[in-house]
């Protein structure tokens, strides 16, 4: 039993349960105070794109052209609404409704961007950003081109860097068609179906994807499917992309995500590898409870009231050590 100073005798998996939600408390505290340090983010690979660096921006909120696909979750995590037109809800801004941390990046990168006055300051802001062993970078794995100085400042990058591979999806179709004359050759950027101005790209001959909701119907629109972007990286015609995101309720392609859905949970699984982690000790908890401490307040954040009183506790009622402050958890 562990005696807090106000609480009394607490049972040992309740007081694990206060410190594992201090210390999320204290990381999230520390996640946005660092960030608010940092350049643009760009993030290094993910399930489907290993070895990869992307770079994102807000789904819906920086895409003039999305229709068919436009969806946006709140900036303060305060839901997630469709567009009027929504015909598959867009698979980033349902990543942003759920996962705080990417939703925050995201918006961080729009703000830091949207401070810049000049394409030439985009351009410095986001080479000062580049990750450095770079060799293939995905521009907006959610967002879009907001406006012609953006794009223009992508297309200085990529000269400025010939050995990345930067490729794109784009429903900004007028600023692709005017500009893509002027793109170095590593600058690749696929026009995307399902926008406000679908109807310039096959007059344009542009090079195109579009969702579909299976393989059957890909093949009936005589398009190969892209599961790895390697066709938006290298590929010499225009490709499918099936959906892979929860989809508007009732609608066409929500059926298509479900029986997807079911497909996968009737695939034969290979046995899970059974992960043997021993549980947190209270020791342990209050150590990394105390590196998050010190890490707020190297990058100058504040503990929040109520953690604070919770910290109080533990250093008055169970006499926390301060060596436990770097202690190994």
């Amino acid at each position: 039993m562990i005696r807090l100073h106000t609480s009394g005798d607490v049972p040992d998996a309740d007081f694990k349960k206060i410190l594992s939600q201090l210390y999320s408390s204290l990381k999230r505290q520390v996640f946005v105070q660092e960030l608010s340090h940092k350049e643009l983010v760009f993030i290094y690979g993910n399930d489907k794109l290993k070895k990869i660096y992307t770079f994102s921006l807000p789904a819906g909120h920086s895409c003039p052209g999305a229709e068919a696909c436009l969806s946006k979750a709140g900036r303060y995590g305060n839901g997630l609404v469709d567009g009027p037109k929504c015909e598959f809800r867009c698979f980033a801004a349902s990543e942003e409704a759920r996962l705080t941390e990417v939703r925050l990046i995201r918006w961080h990168n729009m703000d830091k961007l949207k401070s810049c006055l000049t394409t030439a300051e985009i351009v410095n802001l986001i080479q000062r950003s580049l990750p450095r062993d770079a060799e293939t970078i995905r521009i907006h794995v959610s967002g879009d081109y907001y406006n012609r100085n953006y794009f223009q400042a992508w297309i200085e990058v990529a000269r400025l860097n010939p050995g990345i591979v930067f490729y794109s999806y784009t429903k900004s179709i007028p600023l692709l068609v005017d500009l893509k004359k002027t793109f170095p050759t590593n600058f690749r950027v696929t026009a995307s179906f399902g926008g406000r101005w679908d109807n310039l790209i096959i007059p344009n001959n542009l090079f195109y994807s579009k969702v579909v909701k299976d393989a059957v119907e890909a093949a009936a629109l005589g398009l190969e499917v892209d599961d790895d972007d390697s066709h938006a990286i290298a590929g010499d015609s225009s490709f499918a992309l099936i959906i892979h995101a929860t989809q508007p309720p009732g609608s066409e392609m929500a059926k298509a995500w479900t029986a997807i859905i079911m497909a996968k949970r009737n695939e034969p699984k290979a046995p899970k590898r059974q992960m043997n982690r021993s549980e947190k000790t209270v020791l342990q908890w209050i150590a990394q409870i105390y590196r998050m401490v010190a890490r707020l307040q190297a990058a100058g954040g504040t503990i929040l009231p109520q953690d604070l009183i919770v910290l109080n506790d533990l250093q008055v009622g169970w006499g926390v050590p301060s060596a436990l402050i770097g202690a190994e958890a």
